[in-house]
């Protein structure tokens, strides 16, 4: 679980550091919150490239953050003020919708369609599965990102502007984007 943290928190500990500023206690909360039924990896031996998380109506790769795991690692008011900060990421599933937690992909294996194999899992996991689509939301200062989703037939559905947030959060924006098997 730590490799996977410590590579979840290289691709999205930006916009997660004003709820914890202290990186090796977010890599810890991390690495106790991971569902890995709820997520596919991509490896070279044992060494992780990459990984993709997803959440339904019932669990989700990074459901687990909870108050008692923030309290463990941050204290009661610390706990409170990352609990306020995270509630900003939370994207329920609709129904018979799946949702992506993020695709996450090592420096030294971008390039290499570590990305696009991890998205095609997740997409084949969708069909196999009856979800009728896959929601995701990409953040304005990611481009790579939306163009792999564009390529991959998600289609955006709506942009929301967050530029009064960005100072928080790390972005202005995030495009939802839908895919439908």
């Amino acid at each position: 679980m730590q490799a996977a943290a410590e590579l979840y928190i290289e691709a999205f500990g930006r916009k997660f550091k004003a709820a914890v500023a202290d990186r090796d206690k977010l890599v810890a909360i991390i690495a106790k919150s991971f569902v890995t039924e709820y997520a596919f990896g991509a490896f070279e031996g044992e060494n992780l490239l990459g990984i993709a998380g997803f959440q339904d109506a019932k669990k989700g790769f990074t459901s687990n953050i909870d108050f008692a795991v923030l309290k463990e690692e941050l204290g009661f008011f610390g706990a409170i003020k990352a609990a306020a900060i995270f509630s900003l990421f939370d994207r329920a599933p609709a129904q018979h919708e799946l949702v992506m937690d993020g695709i996450a992909v090592s420096k030294q294996a971008r390039g290499k369609g570590i990305g696009t194999a991890l998205l095609h899992a997740v997409q084949n996991y969708t069909r196999e599965n009856g979800f009728k689509t896959l929601r995701l939301d990409v953040i304005d200062n990611n481009p790579k990102a939306k163009q792999l989703y564009l390529r991959t037939g998600f289609v955006a559905s709506h942009h929301d502007d967050f530029s009064y947030l960005e100072w928080l959060v790390g972005f202005s924006g995030a495009t939802t984007m839908h895919w439908r098997p």
